[in-house]
């Protein structure tokens, strides 16, 4: 008897230890989003909604008092834990969607909210007031680019996607079919075909930083541009832009000064691969390696700018922005780039490039102070 008692006092002292171990994973999968999405804007908070609570949502991106929020469900975690294997990437594939739509700005939007609408009225009538349409074009579009994400984040997502789409409607018992919104039948084919879509992307995606690594700049540079046809993507641009400058180098004759200190010349874009200024010669420019060298810059600029209007907090793709001003001759340039990253200073990178601005633009004495700093 004592025995069965001993089982019901461990219980819940059991099933508690078990709900904050599955929460505290569903936190670890969204700070690895969030880090893999790397966006200037601030993470929304996440909140799990507990078991016993009187509020009703599945997953939904919403606003609380001006501020974002990811919103899950505890039920939601446990199904996603009942997938064994698989639970970490079902976790990914709900986070990383409702993600998506708060990083490109979808407002209320949300895949996995709609069918609770007796707990939440406001919400349901917000989305029945929004065309299908609109709702498909986004949910597509937070599908693609939250399944892309989560790879990134190193979550195997593509398989996954149908499976918890079908356990999320018979879990929380929700009819194949609502007026306003896409059937069961319809909403798999759509998270089929954007699993296609982002498993393509990402698959370039891959394809392009190997290819960049083995320094096969003109093949990684494809593979980008294609990655970015699916869906633009910052850290596709930033790639594409790096390796546009890594060829527009070997056009660049190295000057005096760079022949004579090359650790201080040294690009932070180019920081694996600094055989550049390690030659012996000094080449004289011909004309039709300038054109290159322009050519390669101006597109290397227009891919940075573009990574930095999807995503203006995007520190890399301004310092490299600002390597491709100071080779274009505008320090200037250059050091306004890098005052717009908070505390720069404190970033290597940020701060060998701004040395070499200031050099070129004759503020001598300052960059050496740097130089010293950084044992240059």
């Amino acid at each position: 008897m004592r025995k069965i008692i001993s089982i019901f006092l461990f219980l819940p002292l059991w099933a508690s230890s078990q709900s904050s171990f599955r929460q505290s994973q569903a936190k670890v999968v969204f700070e690895n989003l969030v880090q893999a999405y790397a966006n200037g804007k601030s993470a929304p908070a996440l909140e799990i909604n507990p078991l016993k609570s009187n509020v009703s949502y599945i997953a939904q991106f919403t606003i609380v008092n001006d501020k974002p929020v990811i919103r899950i469900d505890e039920k939601l975690i446990n199904l996603c834990f009942s997938l064994g294997p698989d639970s970490l990437s079902a976790l990914s594939v709900i986070i990383s969607h409702e993600l998506a739509h708060y990083y490109n700005d979808h407002g209320w939007c949300s895949d996995y909210a709609f069918a609770l609408s007796k707990s939440n009225i406001e919400f349901a009538n917000r989305l029945k007031s929004a065309t299908i349409n609109g709702k498909i074009e986004k949910e597509t579009f937070a599908d693609r680019y939250g399944l892309f994400y989560a790879a990134v984040a190193g979550y195997s997502s593509f398989n996954i996607f149908n499976t918890i789409l079908e356990k999320i409607y018979s879990l929380y018992r929700i009819p194949a079919i609502q007026p306003g919104y896409p059937s069961l039948i319809e909403r798999k084919k759509i998270a089929s075909d954007a699993s296609k879509k982002a498993s393509e992307l990402y698959e370039y995606f891959k394809a392009g930083l190997k290819a960049f690594n083995d320094e096969k700049y003109l093949e990684a540079i494809n593979a980008f541009e294609t990655a970015n046809s699916f869906i633009p993507c910052s850290e596709n641009y930033n790639n594409s832009a790096v390796a546009k400058v890594r060829i527009a180098l070997r056009y660049k004759p190295l000057t005096k000064e760079e022949f004579e200190s090359p650790n201080r010349f040294l690009y932070p874009l180019e920081t694996e691969n600094s055989s550049r200024l390690n030659r012996n010669v000094i080449r004289s420019p011909q004309q039709d390696d300038y054109e290159k060298y322009i050519s390669l810059l101006k597109s290397a600029q227009l891919d940075l700018q573009k990574a930095l209007t999807i995503n203006p907090g995007f520190s890399k793709a301004r310092i490299n922005l600002a390597c491709v001003f100071d080779l274009f001759g505008k320090p200037a340039a250059a050091i306004g780039e890098l005052s717009q990253i908070d505390s720069f200073y404190e970033s290597n990178a940020a701060s060998r490039i701004y040395a070499i601005a200031l050099y070129h633009s004759g503020q001598y004495t300052a960059s050496e102070e740097i130089w010293a700093k950084l044992g240059l």
